[in-house]
């Protein structure tokens, strides 16, 4: 059986780990008709801490992905989900894993191309900096869709 991790959520939660600060990040929509999509961090992938509010709401799990730039250097957890409304929009923040812990906040960036979905199920990195959205299509083919982007503004 499982172990308990002090959380709950209609939908699997989505995890990555950042190599860097040796901890687990995790985003997952609150079990509750709020729709938040709530953050929590862990050294151990077993104990949790809820971190700050994202800001973002989603009728659908979220994913993320943790993306390092090289040569610009950046280090950030790229928050994809489809939108909490009919237009079911592929949106994404970032939280930026080099500003300090204690000051640190979600930005909402925008809508990942013209893309919608009926849900997000992963990411995946590619070229250095790259990143590869995987989505069902938003029709009724059930369609595997992909969409590659540079996620730092």
């Amino acid at each position: 059986m499982g172990q308990e991790i002090g959380q709950s959520s209609p939908f699997p939660p989505a995890v990555g780990y950042d190599v860097f600060s040796s901890l687990f990040h995790m985003v997952f929509r609150a079990n509750d008709n709020s729709n938040r999509i709530l953050y929590a961090t862990s050294p151990d992938g077993q104990n949790w801490t809820l971190g700050p509010d994202t800001g973002q709401t989603s009728g659908a799990a979220p994913a993320l992905v943790v993306s390092q730039g090289d040569v610009e250097h950046w280090l950030l957890l790229l928050l994809v989900f489809v939108a909490n409304d009919p237009s079911n929009r592929i949106l994404y923040s970032i939280l930026d894993l080099l500003d300090d812990p204690n000051t640190r906040g979600s930005r909402y960036i925008g809508q990942l191309g013209g893309e919608s979905a009926q849900g997000v199920s992963c990411l995946g990195l590619r070229g250095p900096g790259e990143v590869t959205v995987y989505f069902t299509a938003n029709d009724p083919s059930n369609r595997l869709l992909e969409h590659t982007f540079i996620p730092y503004p």
